[in-house]
């Protein structure tokens, strides 16, 4: 048993791999839903302008502005290993989402070690492996695949040093430079850096301030090596200060008249007479993309129509749950998601009330989810936003069994 147990990471990187294949299978290429993939428009022409030596432009010759270059990078890799072998650039990408999904299961199943112990771990990686919402991903080929290995594997590192009582500052350096490369993948990540700096400041509440003060330091300065280069390529090019990406603005725009959007007229029998009427004051506003446009409005709108507005806020918060691009699939994905939620607030309850270790795991948890909930809020709010942390609060689930108990501890200081 105790042979199976040592090789039980490999054996998950198996299975999921296997269920990924599975479920690929399932839907044959027609039958896929491609509506709003990045990877067509920006994605699949970036990485090819880099392999064809044209830099990180977009087809015609212009600077690749709109996507940062962490998933462009990794496909340009990925497709000129797959081009020799001869699976085109689709079965490298399509590899790719594979081999990403093996990688993301390892790591779900790794911190979940670390809380529960080898047998209770499975349950996570087994879940997050066979869940619907993260699989479905793998069929869009956008960089959300991708990204959850690396964003997990920031988590899992900086749950690990927090639990092990780490007081060297390398591991935070290096905590801090995972996450810049997570930003560098999904701009939604942006302020991950920042919140486990200040997440390590209420883990280490026992240690001396200017312990905490310094290596929390040292996790904004690893999240600063990984980004500026980035950020000094954009000015250089551009002479402007772009932020990681500049679809900011059109995001923003487009999260307040998801509603009204052309060639969508679902849209509006979805949110409703009253705030589809809303939406059109968002998309009909002057430099709509502004945040000092969209307070202009939501301030003059409140005033007009307070139910309108409340019912819009209500809206977004809720379809960051299970909202989809196309509008396709959400009465079934309520469904299901009326399972899972119940299931991880209760997991979280039962975890907070373990132990220490379950509770700083909670709370690393909890805010991540606060972070990227918002994020989703103030943009386009969707489920794919929200499927990464989702599957990290899997990591909880073990708190729910009966005999459940944490094999972790942190060090007294």
């Amino acid at each position: 048993m105790h042979h199976v147990i040592r090789r039980a990471p490999f054996l998950v990187f198996l299975c999921a791999i296997v269920v990924t294949c599975v479920f690929q299978a399932m839907f044959p290429r027609d039958a896929r839903d491609r509506q709003g993939s990045d990877y067509a428009s920006y994605y699949h022409p970036t990485a090819n302008s880099l392999l064809a030596g044209g830099g990180y432009s977009t087809p015609i010759g212009s600077v690749q502005t709109r996507i940062p270059p962490g998933y462009p990078l990794l496909l340009a890799a990925a497709q000129l290993l797959g081009r020799p072998a001869g699976i085109g650039d689709e079965g490298a990408v399509r590899l790719l989402m594979v081999l990403s999904m093996g990688l993301g299961a390892v790591v779900i199943f790794l911190i979940a070690r670390m809380i529960w112990g080898p047998r209770s771990a499975l349950i996570p990686s087994v879940l997050w492996m066979t869940c619907p919402f993260t699989q479905f991903l793998t069929l869009q080929l956008n960089s959300d695949v991708p990204f959850m290995p690396s964003y997990y594997a920031t988590v899992g590192l900086f749950l690990h040093a927090i639990l092990n009582g780490a007081a060297s500052p390398l591991v935070f350096f290096l905590t801090g430079l995972l996450a810049g490369v997570v930003m560098l993948f999904r701009p939604i990540a942006i302020g991950l850096g920042g919140v486990l700096a200040v997440l390590l400041g209420v883990a280490l509440k026992g240690r001396p301030g200017h312990l905490r003060v310094i290596l929390a330091a040292w996790i904004l300065f690893g999240n600063a090596v990984a980004v500026l280069p980035w950020e000094a390529w954009l000015y250089a090019k551009t002479g402007r200060f772009i932020l990681l990406s500049d679809a900011g603005s059109s995001t923003l725009r487009e999260g307040w008249m998801f509603g009204v959007r052309t060639g969508q007229p679902e849209g509006r029998r979805i949110v409703g007479e009253d705030v589809g009427d809303l939406m059109r004051e968002f998309a009909s506003a002057e430099n709509g993309g502004s945040p000092k446009t969209i307070l202009q409005v939501l301030a003059r709108e409140t005033r007009r129509r307070p139910a309108a507005v409340v019912k819009l806020v209500y809206l977004k918060l809720a379809r960051c749950w299970y909202g989809t691009d196309s509008l396709r699939f959400e009465p079934l994905i309520l469904l299901v998601q009326s399972l899972y939620l119940p299931l991880l607030l209760y997991a979280g309850w039962r975890s907070w009330r373990s132990g220490i270790a379950g509770r700083l795991a909670t709370l690393c948890i909890g805010s991540q989810i606060a972070c990227f909930w918002g994020m989703a809020f103030l943009v386009i709010p969707l489920l794919r936003y929200m499927t990464p942390v989702e599957g990290l609060a899997f990591v909880l689930l073990p708190a729910v069994l009966p005999q459940s108990r944490q094999v972790a501890s942190v060090p007294r200081s």
